[in-house]
């Protein structure tokens, strides 16, 4: 009876899967066969799998019992053995270290910056720079060179010195008391890639470059490569808007709790450790002014115990982007670092319309973080599957 719970269980997946690959990529698949009212019909087959599933329970608990014992040693097996196997063997055969070349020191904690484009490198490496001095951890520098798809990865080659040419040229930028690595890949896909590095090197923070245009009439909320790289991110991951700012003196870091605000204290206690002013900032919509300010002075402690010097300020205001915006550009800020809105179960976001509202308006350097939060990524991932994009997320921080 056991088998027969499985076997149910096996065909509903099997509907599912036809949903997910005819909505997902059947403008590019040649179909023999069409299925009809479509998706109809599979969702039938779910319900009525769902449903003898559910009455074999009456039947035969027991059976039950054994298929939930199968799924969970199938399940144990997976996490324990097989996943990092698969993750491995993909990232190799999905990205081809060329060069490498290593700092006489390795240290715990590694901040990558993917470098594209020369002229925004100085910025990201001062950035990356400043949160390894302050975590005691190093910067990985890593240029992509892709090819396509249908053509091997070996016929990359030929790109392999002008993206080491490049990252010689950039590397002058990075600061002397921090060990920087090197390396360059070849993959077919640039966003792939990144990660498969982040991964195989065990980094601890993505740093990416935007240019800072907003993708309103697209699927991308930042850029292809920007959202697959955050969206899939195995590690923190920060975005910085390249305006060209290398000296920032005042940092406005907009706080709301929760673990990617705390990210983004993190990376403005990292600048404040370079001498920069960092201005902890709350607009409260609706609520106590004073509460809030209370919330920022415990927080304000609490940093100052860590030798981490911030100034404090609170703002009502009905349109909390906007209040931001208004709030550094009175203040005379060169930078705001700024944690991603909460994520939920059913909407799809990257950071949210606060944080790309604020990264897009922003005249000077925006930097954008997200905390990498492994259980809950699978789990809204898994779930989003099923159910399709959603509503934008508005909270900000969480």
């Amino acid at each position: 009876a056991a088998t027969d719970v499985m076997f149910l269980l096996l065909f509903l997946q099997v509907n599912y899967a036809a949903i997910v690959i005819r909505r997902e990529w059947g403008d590019q698949i040649d179909y023999g066969y069409v299925m009809p009212f479509f998706p109809y019909v599979p969702i039938i087959g779910i319900l009525t799998k769902l449903g003898l599933a559910v009455y074999l329970f009456n039947y035969s608990p027991l059976a039950w019992y054994g298929a939930i014992a199968w799924i969970l040693v199938g399940i144990g097996i997976f996490f324990l053995y097989s996943k990092g196997r698969v993750r491995e063997s993909e990232a190799r055969e999905e990205t081809r270290f060329i060069t490498e070349t290593r700092a006489p020191e390795d240290r715990g904690y590694q901040v990558l910056v993917p470098i594209a484009n020369p002229d925004h490198a100085e910025q990201l490496i001062r950035a990356g720079g400043a949160v390894a001095r302050d975590k005691d951890g190093e910067v990985l520098l890593t240029s992509v060179a892709t090819v396509p798809e249908q053509t091997p990865l070996s016929e990359g080659r030929r790109y392999v010195d002008e993206q080491q040419e490049l990252l010689d040229e950039v590397v002058q930028y990075a600061p002397d008391d921090i060990p920087v690595h090197q390396t360059v890949t070849i993959g077919h896909d640039t966003a792939k890639s990144i990660n498969n590095v982040a991964y195989q090197r065990d980094s601890d923070l993505v740093l990416l470059g935007w240019r800072g245009r907003r993708k309103r009439y697209s699927d991308y909320a930042l850029g292809s490569n920007i959202d697959t790289v955050v969206e899939n991110a195995e590690c923190d991951v920060a975005v910085l808007k390249t305006d060209g700012t290398t000296d920032s003196k005042r940092v406005l870091v907009p706080t709301a709790g929760g673990s990617n605000t705390d990210l983004a204290e993190q990376i403005a206690a990292a600048y404040a450790e370079s001498g920069v002013d960092v201005t902890l900032f709350n607009v409260v919509r609706d609520g106590d002014v004073e509460t809030a300010q209370s919330a920022l002075t415990e927080r304000q402690e609490q940093l100052a115990e860590s030798d981490t010097d911030v100034d404090i300020a609170t703002q009502a205001g009905d349109d909390i982007a906007q209040t931001i915006l208004q709030y550094a550009r009175d203040g005379d800020f060169d930078s705001i670092i700024i944690g991603a809105a909460g994520e939920g179960i059913l909407r799809r976001v990257l950071f949210g319309e606060i944080p790309e509202t604020v990264g897009g308006e922003f005249e000077g350097e925006v930097v954008m973080v997200r905390k990498h939060r492994p259980v809950q990524s699978a789990v809204t991932r898994f779930i989003r599957r099923w159910v399709g994009k959603g509503s934008k997320a508005t909270n900000l921080g969480e």
